[in-house]
């Protein structure tokens, strides 16, 4: 069945940008099994939204996340795999209109919250 959830705080990036971080199924033909990390991303005050997939697997569940903007301009999201609860990490250099492929933090956690 195909699903959305709002998780986590949406933020206005520096360039004016608006993201907010969803999870879930969008498109049952191609989506895999399990849910997706994905963003929500407006350059326009919110008037109009764009998609963007930051976590997608073919053996788990990418679900809850959050964003924080680092000095240098890159946006940051950690998301959190629901069996194992581990906390994985992604980066975009481009306002969050792409992303780095995932690599694992390190950490186990649950519900990040990004300061």
């Amino acid at each position: 069945m195909p699903h959305l959830a709002a998780y986590g705080r949406s933020i206005v990036l520096r360039s004016g940008a608006y993201l907010a971080p969803m999870w879930g199924r969008f498109d049952l033909k191609d989506e895999p099994k399990y849910v997706s990390a994905l963003v929500l991303r407006s350059t326009d005050s919110g008037r109009a939204w764009e998609f963007a997939r930051i976590a997608r697997s073919e053996t788990q569940d990418f679900c809850e996340h959050e964003f924080v903007q680092a000095a240098n301009g890159d946006v940051i999201s950690v998301i959190r795999t629901t069996a194992q609860r581990e906390l994985w990490q992604a980066v975009s250099h481009d306002d969050g209109r792409t992303w780095t492929d995932l690599h694992f933090s390190g950490m186990n956690g649950s519900t990040p919250a990004l300061l």
